[in-house]
């Protein structure tokens, strides 16, 4: 268009729009002259043009920002639900692991606690057999050693009992070594002696069945008594035994001298098996004396032969004692008391007169036993023994005999006394006066306070005539004070 043309175009187009002729309005060179009324009329009709454009763009704007929000709602509610989903996924996952996990621990659980319930069952089954087993029989898993070990460490014990007066407790030991003995002759092993005594029983069960003309009895009888006497060769005698150990020790030396090594190995192993077999042997007929204590025996009976010998010898070192007490030479005292002791330990090693006869009468009833169950080999063994301790019962007697004049001239000056066992005591000095005397007021004390009055006045009634002993053994100081009265008299004559 024309410089000019466009102006008045839009000036026409507003006429038109506004009803207004060309009157109201006048176009310059360079601006456009308008009545009041419409340039009034334009500014409102701009104003109102900038509303609505405004509205528009406001409309605009909204709806763009409607769109970003619903499409940032719909990201973030996306998201949302992905998240829970997730979430969801993840808790689900960690419910079922955890879930697995608890059942396959709680399945491990049940079996490890199944298995330790059958364990502790089976061995509380174990434990209650071992129970009613050792109830029903306690010596079972015990060898006939053993055994005969503790059958004469329970007769020692009931000895001591005995001897302690302690009869309740004998009497339960006696009834515990009734089913010991028992065991201990089922388990004896077969011997030679044991089977000339059952070959002696059953030959009298058969001289009986003549006797009675039971024939029927007598043809078992006869074969077993034959089945035994077959076994005779398979069980030599004690003394066969020693015979054999005695070749065994020789095929020793002779290999041993040949340094034939091998030989002498295979040798000693034959000799090793001939000394058990005759340990057993004698341990089964209770002839088996420890070697051990056969030597301690033999050392014993090397320094003395009977037991007068060793109380000589303790009454001489007792002297001697009070002697170097009375010098004050305690040095030499020292050595007599640890002396003293030594031999005082040997006391049991060696047997007293009263130790010989109750061994002597055991002897002689286990012979007549023997006798009545026709074991002749065991009662002439036994018969060896008692004319053995016979012998040395004499021997003790003369030997006893021939010490106690000594005795008596060595203690006739001394206060004598009987205690309340009826023991004769012989007091040497006032120490030991005085110990016997604290111990008898000891003893009424104890008696009065166990309310045993009758004993009380018994030990009274000693304690008194142990009083009435004191002016025999005075004191020191009682001495002192005679030798100085008697040394004032002498100055006064």
């Amino acid at each position: 268009a024309k410089r000019g043309e466009g102006i008045s175009h839009l000036v026409n187009i507003l006429s038109k729009r506004l009803s207004l002729t060309d009157a109201e309005w006048q176009i310059g060179h360079t601006k456009i002259f308008l009545k009041r009324d419409l340039a009034s009329k334009l500014e409102v009709l701009a104003h109102l043009r900038v509303r609505a454009a405004a509205r528009i763009v406001g409309k605009f704007g909204r709806k763009i920002a409607r769109e970003r929000a619903s499409g940032l709602l719909t990201a973030w509610g996306k998201l949302r639900v992905t998240l829970i989903l997730k979430h969801r996924k993840i808790a689900a996952i960690t419910k079922i692991s955890s879930t697995f996990r608890m059942h396959k621990s709680r399945n491990s659980y049940k079996t490890t606690l199944q298995s330790a319930i059958q364990l502790q069952c089976l061995c509380r089954k174990v434990a209650a057999c071992e129970r009613v087993r050792i109830l029903r029989d306690p010596y079972l898993g015990m060898t006939f050693k053993e055994l005969d070990l503790l059958h004469k460490e329970k007769v020692a014990r009931m000895e001591d009992a005995v001897s302690a007066k302690d009869f309740k407790n004998a009497a339960d030991i006696e009834n515990q070594l009734v089913p010991l003995k028992e065991v201990l002759e089922s388990k004896r092993p077969l011997t030679r002696s044991v089977l000339e005594a059952r070959i002696s029983e059953v030959q009298a069960l058969l001289d009986d069945a003549v006797s009675r003309k039971a024939f029927t009895e007598c043809a078992p009888l006869q074969d077993k008594m034959e089945l035994m006497v077959q076994k005779r060769a398979d069980l030599p005698t004690i003394d066969e035994l020693k015979e054999a150990v005695c070749l065994a020790e020789q095929d020793v030396a002779d290999a041993a001298a040949r340094r034939d090594f091998t030989g002498a190995a295979s040798a000693q192993t034959a000799l090793d098996n001939a000394h058990k077999r005759l340990e057993d042997a004698m341990r089964s007929e209770g002839t088996y004396v420890d070697i051990e204590e056969s030597k301690e025996s033999e050392d014993v009976d090397s320094r003395f032969q009977s037991r007068a010998d060793l109380e000589i010898v303790i009454t001489e070192l007792t002297k001697n004692i009070d002697e170097a007490i009375s010098k004050k030479e305690f040095n030499r005292a020292t050595k007599y008391q640890a002396e003293l002791e030594e031999l005082e330990s040997l006391r049991p090693t060696l047997p007293s007169l009263e130790e010989i006869e109750t061994k002597l009468s055991g002897l002689k009833s286990e012979m007549e036993e023997a006798i009545k169950k026709k074991n002749f080999q065991k009662a002439d063994s036994l018969h060896k023994d008692i004319d053995t301790l016979e012998e040395t019962l004499r021997e003790e007697q003369a030997k006893m005999a021939s010490s106690n004049p000594e005795e008596e001239a060595s203690g006739g000056g001394m206060p004598q006394f009987t205690n309340e066992k009826g023991e004769q005591v012989i007091f040497e000095s006032r120490f030991r006066l005085e110990e016997e005397i604290n111990r008898f007021k000891s003893l009424v004390q104890d008696a009065a306070n166990s309310k045993k009055f009758k004993e009380a006045s018994q030990c009274q009634q000693l304690h008194d005539q142990l009083e009435e002993l004191k002016p025999l053994l005075p004191t020191e100081e009682e001495l002192k004070s005679d030798i100085l009265k008697t040394k004032a008299e002498m100055e006064s004559a």
